[in-house]
Order: C-alpha cells, then structure tokens, then sequence
C-alpha cells in the first residue's frame, strides 16, 4: 500500500503537478458536498444500524476517501484540459453515487427511484472515466512515438516500422526505399542565427518532407538535424523523384535572411534479405558520400 503511494506521488511530480487556485476551488467544493452529505446522514440516519451495516458504512467511507483523493491528484496533474475534466468528470459522479448510497444505507430515504439515480451517477462516471482514460492513453502513445518539436515520428517508432516492414516482405523486400537525409551546415544556422532559428529550419524541413513525400510514406526526425524516410511502394523513378522534390523544396522554403537551405540525402533500395541495421547503414553511406561531393544533392546506393 505504501508502495502504492510513493509510486502515485512520484508519478505525479514527475509530470509536472502544479497547485493553483483553479484546482484548490475543485477540490474545496467537492470537499464541501462530502463533508455535507455525511453529516446529513450521520445526523438524521438511523439510529438502529446493526453490527454488519457498521462494516458496510465503513466501507462506503473507504469508496468516498478514495474517490476523493483521487480526485484531488487528476485536478493537480497537468493533462490536456479535455482528458482531464472527463477524468474528474466521472470521478465525481462516482462519488455522488457513493453519496446517494450512503442515503439509502442510513434508511434517510427508501426508494427505487433513489436507487435508480445511484445506478445513473455510476454508470454516467463510469463513461466519463473510461473516455478520459482512453484518451489519456492514446495522448500518452502519441508522444512516445512523436518528436515533440516537428511532430514527426521519432527514433523509436521509426526502428519499430522499419522491423515491421522487413518482417512483413522477407521473401522479398522490394518496392520500398529508405531515404536519409541530413541538413547541410546546420550547426552554423544555430550559431549565427540562434537556437530558435535553428528550430524552424527543423520543422520547415519535417514539412518540406511531408509535402514532397507520399501520405503512406513514414517520416521520422532520427536526431538532431538527421532525418529519415521510409518509401513504400515506390520503385526507383519515384524514389529518386521524391528526393530531388525535397531538395528543391527546402531551397524553396528558405526563411528570409538566412542562407539557402540544402541537404545531403542517401537513398537506398530495402533488398530482401535486408536487417533494419544494414539497409540504413547503405542509406547513411549514401548520405556521407553525397556530404563529401559537394552537399546539396543525393547519392543513389543500389
């Protein structure tokens, strides 16, 4: 239980829980409503509770705390604004159905239509929960797989597709490419321009990529001003196309006051038989070879 807690806690520091007036007012109304509807029942309940009621009213108390806490750590964690009111959202509709319940067991009031709106506060929080819960998962998968500054895929995804994709064509691999591409003198960019600059010069180049490549094609940002492309279903006309498309869109795309954007790219042919590691080490070889004859152009290695 212990380890329950200092897990919940760590979890919430780490990202990036914050205390303001906004979620205090939450918490202190929900508080409120409890606090008001036990002493209700605590007061004008029965006084002829049995021995086992005690334990049901114990646990109903249990439900309650639990509700309320965490409450309290959804209100204070930082999530889009859209996931987090679902989650407290049904939360506290849950909590109003505990509340309900706490009614009926003090005897206060006996009806089925009272039972119906318990049943009606679960059922609601319990979809309210669930749709937040779902999003949250699917915004957490989303940035696990993103580059938070382009928004293209990042390293990890890109290795992932790539395995899948020889996985999937191990009797034969043709018909896709694998495109490598590294801007040309960016480290001067961020020295002469700054760091801000050199961070549109990486989001111009992932939509220079997005432009100039298929919408099946996987774009990714591999590291620092290295970028890749994975071409399905393409043979080589298209391929080389699509790379010379980028190059004169990137020159295209230059911000004022800066220097021609160029870059070198390597581009390969996945072969069958192709590991993930030996079809971009032909790309990256590509890409170098094209750094070392001038730049501002790609190289083709079958």
């Amino acid at each position: 239980m212990i380890k329950s807690l200092k897990s919940i806690f760590v979890a919430f520091r780490r990202s990036g829980g914050v205390v303001n007036r906004k979620g205090l007012n939450f918490i202190g109304l929900n508080l409120v409503i409890s606090v008001a509807f036990v002493v209700f029942c605590w007061k004008y309940g029965s006084q002829e509770l049995e021995t086992p009621n005690y334990l049901s009213v114990t646990l109903r108390f249990l439900v309650l705390s639990t509700y309320f806490a965490m409450f309290s750590l959804i209100v204070f964690i930082l999530l889009k604004r859209h996931i987090k009111y679902s989650v407290i959202t049904g939360l506290f509709l849950n909590q109003l159905g505990a509340l309900i319940s706490l009614l009926d067991l003090f005897w206060i009031f006996k009806s089925d239509s009272l039972l119906l709106l318990r049943d009606f506060m679960y059922l609601s929080g319990g979809i309210f929960i669930a749709m937040g819960s779902t999003l949250w998962v699917v915004f957490t998968y989303k940035m696990s797989i993103q580059d938070a500054l382009t928004k293209a895929h990042n390293r990890r995804f890109f290795e992932v597709a790539i395995e899948h994709h020889l996985k999937g064509h191990q009797n034969s691999a043709k018909g896709s490419f694998l495109l490598s591409l590294d801007i040309d003198d960016f480290k001067r960019v961020n020295d002469d321009f700054g760091h801000s600059a050199g961070d549109k010069v990486l989001k111009i180049v992932t939509k220079v990529l997005r432009t100039s490549a298929r919408s099946n094609d996987i774009i990714c940002r591999s590291g620092g001003e290295e970028f890749e492309v994975l071409l399905l279903n393409c043979d080589l006309s298209n391929a080389k196309a699509i790379a010379q498309r980028v190059l004169d869109n990137l020159s295209r795309n230059t911000p004022q006051n800066m220097p021609c954007l160029t870059a070198s790219i390597g581009l390969t042919e996945i072969r069958c038989g192709d590991s993930a590691d030996s079809a971009r080490k032909r790309a990256d070889d590509a890409m170098y070879q094209a750094k070392r004859t001038g730049k501002a152009k790609f190289v083709y290695q079958d």
